[in-house]
C-alpha cells in the first residue's frame, strides 16, 4: 500500500490531503497441458502415473508459478482412459488445464465358444444372445465386451448354422471363434379332425382320403404329408370304424388325431330269394351253415349283417329228412323279408369195423358160433354209429362149427349205404381126450352182478395166462396177468361204470368168454 499526498497552493495559502493507494494482481497465470497421452500397460496391465510437469508451460505477470499434477506422479493406473489434472498458481490466482491419459495393451483377448442346441417356439421362432455361445472368454486385462453375428432364427435354420463371437477388450483389441447353433423343430403339428359318414356303392365299397377327414392340419415349418391309416370299407366295416388321421411336418414330427366313419348301406326294399343246398356232416357227426349258403340274389342287404337264418347246425338226426330253414333278409332301414329253403344232410364217411383176432377155441362136439357183435368182440365206429342197424355175420351167430378151420365174415352198413367188412379165423379143435373145453368151463366168475370185486375161480387149476375186461364197443378195460395165480384170483373191478361188460379168459388151451354186470 503507498500513501499519496496532495498539495493545493493560491500562491498565499496552501492545503494538502492524501489517501492510500493499493495495487492488487488479479491476472491468473498462463498455463498450456501436454497433449493427450497415449501410454503402453505393463503385462500387468497397470501403468505407473508419470510426472508431466516439466511438459506444462506457465507463465504469470508477477513472478514465480508453482505446478501440482492429479494423480499424482507415481499413482499406478490399469488400462483406460484416466483425465491428468495441472494446477498453476502464483500464491493469489490459479489456473487448471487438464488432458487424457490413454492406458492401451495389445494382448487380443481369447475368443472360447462353445455349441448349442436351440428349439424353435410354436411359431417356428427361436434366438440367442452372445452369452449363450460364449464358453467362457477371456482377456489379460479382465474387461470384454461379446458380439454375435447372427441371433435370430426361424424354420430355414433347422440344423446346425455357424455363428460367429467377436471379442473385444478395453483397448479395442479383437478376436473371434465359431459355434455351430443347431437349430431344432420338435414341436408337432396342430391336427384337428372330423367325423363322417361314407355309404357303400353298388360293389358294396368305399374309399376316403386324408382330406376327407382333415379339418385343419398346421404347422409353423411346414407340412410333409398327411395319411390315415384305413382308406377303404366294405362290408364288414358296417357301422362306426376308427380311422387315425396322421400329419408329419418337414422335420419328421408327428402328430394323429382320431375320426370315426360312420360306414352305412343304401337303403333298400327287401326281397329274399332262397336256394336250397345239401351239407356233409362231419367226423363228429355234426356241420354248421351260414345264411349266404342260402341267399340265391337277395336284395336290399348287401352286407352280411342283413341276413339271417332260424336253423344253422345239423348233426345225424337230420339225415334222409329235408329240414326246412328260414332265411331272413334285413334291410338298412329296419324292414324285412323272408323266404324257405331245404337242407338235405347227407353223411359221407364210411363205418370201420374191427373183428377179434384169429382165435382157437375147443369143443365137445360142434362149437355154437357166438355172435360176435353183441358181445364187444366186434367193434364198429361212424361218425353217426347210433344210426347204423345192419350188422351182419356170416356164419350168423348160433351156427355149430365142426372141428377144423372157418373164416368168420363180419360186416355193417350204415344209414347212407356204406359198408364195411372184416374176416377173421376161427379153429375149432376137438380134443375129448385131454384136458379141453371141460376144463375150461369149469372156470366161474362170481358174484356177477357184482360191484367192487370179482373172484375167478379155477378149480382144476388150469395153466391160464391172463383175463381182458372189454366194454359193450368193445374197448380194453383193464388186462390182468394170471399165470402165477392159484385156483382162486380176485379182480378190482370197483372203479369200472355200471354195465355189461365181456371177460376174455385166455390159457395154453384156447379162450373162453363170459359176461359181467357191473351194478
Amino acid at each position: 500500500m503507498t500513501v499519496i499526498e496532495l498539495l493545493v497552493s493560491d500562491g498565499v495559502n496552501t492545503t494538502n490531503c492524501q489517501f492510500n493507494l493499493t495495487v492488487g494482481d488479479n491476472a491468473p497465470p498462463l498455463l498450456m497441458c501436454p497433449s493427450d497421452q497415449i501410454e503402453t500397460a505393463e503385462n500387468n496391465c497397470e501403468f505407473v502415473v508419470p510426472d508431466y510437469l516439466p511438459q506444462v508451460i506457465a507463465s504469470d505477470n508477477c513472478g514465480t508459478t508453482t505446478l501440482s499434477q492429479t494423480p499424482a506422479a507415481g499413482t499406478i493406473i490399469f488400462q483406460g482412459v484416466t483425465p491428468i489434472t495441472i494446477i498453476a498458481s502464483d500464491g493469489i490466482n490459479s489456473d487448471s488445464c487438464s488432458f487424457n491419459l490413454n492406458v492401451v495393451e495389445f494382448i487380443p483377448p481369447n475368443a472360447i465358444c462353445q455349441n448349442i442346441n436351440v428349439i424353435l417356439d410354436p411359431t417356428g421362432m427361436a434366438s440367442i444372445t452372445a452369452t449363450d455361445i460364449d464358453g467362457g472368454s477371456t482377456d489379460n486385462c479382465g474387461n470384454i465386451t461379446t458380439s454375435i453375428d447372427i441371433n435370430t432364427f426361424d424354420c430355414s435354420n433347422v440344423g446346425p448354422n455357424e455363428v460367429v463371437l467377436t471379442v473385444i477388450d478395453g483397448s479395442g483389441n479383437m478376436s473371434t471363434c465359431t459355434a455351430i447353433v443347431t437349430i431344432i423343430d420338435e414341436t408337432p403339428p396342430t391336427v384337428i379332425c372330423q367325423d363322417i359318414i361314407v355309404i357303400l356303392d353298388d360293389d358294396d365299397m368305399a374309399s376316403i382320403t386324408a382330406d376327407d377327414v382333415n379339418v385343419s392340419s398346421t404347422d409353423a415349418c411346414g407340412i410333409l404329408d398327411i395319411e390315415i391309416d384305413i382308406d377303404s370299407f366294405d362290408c364288414s366295416n358296417s357301422g362306426a370304424n376308427i380311422v387315425t388321421l396322421s400329419v408329419t411336418d418337414v422335420n419328421g414330427n408327428i402328430a394323429t388325431c382320431i375320426s370315426i366313419v360312420t360306414v352305412e348301406e343304401i337303403i333298400e326294399t327287401p326281397v329274399a330269394v332262397c336256394q336250397n343246398i345239401t351239407v356233409t356232416l362231419g367226423e363228429d357227426g355234426t356241420t354248421t351253415v351260414n345264411a349266404n349258403d342260402f341267399d340265391a340274389g337277395s336284395t336290399g342287404a348287401r352286407c352280411i349283417d342283413g341276413l339271417g337264418i332260424n336253423i344253422d347246425s345239423f348233426s345225424c338226426a337230420d339225415i334222409g329228412i329235408p329240414i326246412e330253414v328260414e332265411l331272413t333278409v334285413t334291410s338298412a332301414a329296419g324292414t324285412t323279408d323272408s323266404c324257405i329253403a331245404y337242407v338235405n344232410v347227407i353223411d359221407l364217411i364210411v363205418p370201420e369195423i374191427t373183428c377179434p383176432e384169429d382165435q382157437t377155441v375147443t369143443s365137445e362136439g360142434p362149437y355154437p358160433l357166438p355172435d360176435y357183435f353183441a358181445t364187444g368182440q366186434a367193434v364198429v365206429s361212424d361218425n353217426c354209429l347210433d344210426l347204423i342197424t345192419v350188422f351182419n355175420q356170416n356164419p350168423a351167430a348160433g351156427t355149430l362149427m365142426p372141428q377144423g378151420v372157418h373164416i368168420i365174415t363180419l360186416s355193417t352198413q350204415d344209414i347212407s349205404g356204406f359198408t364195411a367188412e372184416c374176416e377173421f379165423t376161427l379153429t375149432v379143435i376137438d380134443n375129448l381126450g385131454s384136458q379141453n373145453t371141460i376144463d375150461l368151463r369149469a372156470i366161474t366168475v362170481y358174484p356177477n352182478p357184482a360191484s367192487d370185486m370179482i373172484t375167478l375161480s379155477n378149480p382144476q387149476n388150469i395153466n391160464l395166462s391172463s383175463i381182458s375186461i372189454y366194454d359193450i364197443t368193445g374197448r380194453l378195460i383193464l388186462n390182468k396177468d394170471l399165470q402165477s395165480t392159484n385156483q382162486e384170483s380176485t379182480i378190482d373191478i370197483w372203479g369200472l361204470q355200471s354195465g355189461n361188460y365181456l371177460l376174455l379168459i385166455k390159457s395154453v388151451y384156447g379162450q373162453i368168454t363170459k359176461q359181467l354186470l357191473k351194478e
